[in-house]
């Protein structure tokens, strides 16, 4: 579709862009080919939601680290004020969550419903990484 001049910018119901649907798919490949086509890497859906948050949301683990190399930040918030931290926790991943952390996200951050990351989950091997 690329090659036939798909459109980069045309977004799907929610404002989702193919950045969105690459990063929650887990597509590394797809994601840094549509990085090489000249897609925005940062876009924010119609939620506020990078691609960090998309792929944190699916545990995709290798796709938030390419995220992360890329400069995206795991402290921003959506319009909820859901960081990737957030999404993180509720897939239940410690691993992904913990490498968030490493990598500067915030376990102390509140979104707008006044919870944080720990708040979302009841996994006590994530609750102990904000213990720390």
């Amino acid at each position: 579709l690329l090659e036939k001049g798909a459109d980069l910018k045309g977004a799907a119901d929610g404002g989702l862009l193919p950045v969105h649907f690459a990063a929650r798919s887990g597509s590394s490949d797809l994601l840094s080919l549509l990085k090489k086509k000249g897609a925005d890497m940062a876009a924010l859906d119609a939620l506020g939601r990078s691609p960090l948050h998309h792929a944190a949301d699916a545990g995709k683990f290798h796709t938030v680290k390419y995220l992360l190399k890329l400069k995206q930040s795991p402290v921003q918030a959506d319009l909820a004020g859901n960081t990737p931290v957030h999404y993180a926790v509720r897939t239940g991943k410690t691993y992904l969550v913990k490498y968030l952390l490493a990598k500067g996200g915030k376990g102390d951050l509140r979104n707008k419903e006044g919870k944080t990351p720990a708040d979302l989950t009841k996994d006590k091997s994530i609750l102990r990484l904000f213990k720390k």
